[in-house]
């Protein structure tokens, strides 16, 4: 419970941070997000978790960087991690993909019934070579948050 509401309140120091950074009232990004007044207030005070739709949101609308959100660990925008692992030789085709794919993965259900049926079924097809390819690369799962090197 300790741990839960630490990292309840650092999120809300950086959520205030983002918003300060982005010199909006609570009252404008509540709007701006679409939640109901006081949600960003409960977000701030570590006393509410930010949903989905507010990451998901404050992502699309202002470019925040999700990972420094919820971990700190990263650049506060997306313009700011030119050199991050994850995106490191994806070029601007291959970023928009994702971008679009992002948003038919949050907005329908079929989308994401039809991508983690794919996806499993393409990870236990190929479990040899994603795993030599997960042994060659520098980015470590550990990293970036992911368990699939674990699970292959």
């Amino acid at each position: 419970m300790e741990y839960e509401n630490r990292l309840l309140k650092d999120i809300g120091t950086r959520m205030y941070m983002i918003r300060k950074k982005l010199d909006l009232t609570q009252k404008d990004l509540c709007s701006r997000l679409n939640v109901c007044p006081g949600t960003i207030s409960g977000v701030e005070n570590g006393t509410t978790s930010p949903s989905f739709d507010i990451i998901y949101n404050l992502s699309l609308q202002y470019h925040v960087n999700i990972y420094y959100l919820l971990y700190g660990e990263e650049p506060m925008f997306h313009n700011e991690t030119a050199n991050h692992p994850l995106i490191d030789g994806i070029n601007d085709e291959q970023s928009l993909f994702l971008q679009n794919f992002l948003h038919f993965f949050k907005n329908s259900e079929l989308a994401r019934f039809s991508f983690m049926s794919y996806f499993k079924r393409f990870i236990l097809e190929n479990k040899k070579l994603l795993k030599a390819e997960l042994d060659e690369t520098e980015i470590t799962t550990q990293k970036i948050g992911l368990k699939i090197k674990n699970e292959i």
